[in-house]
């Protein structure tokens, strides 16, 4: 469970620093600055996107 804990706080805390980079990481402030973390700013980690296929029985 703790792993699971320690990939959560991952894909926060860089989602905080993409929002970051991108509000204030260039010299002029982009028009569409909100303060809000956007879907943009999170990614999420393959393992944890990637569908495992199972196989039950005999694989051919």
């Amino acid at each position: 469970m703790s792993c699971f804990l320690r990939i959560c706080r991952n894909v926060v805390e860089d989602a905080v620093m993409n929002y970051a980079e991108r509000v204030y990481g260039s010299a002029e402030k982009p028009a569409d600055a909100e303060r809000v973390i956007t879907k943009e700013d999170i990614m999420i980690p393959e393992a944890l996107t990637k569908k495992k296929k199972t196989t039950i029985g005999f694989a051919a």
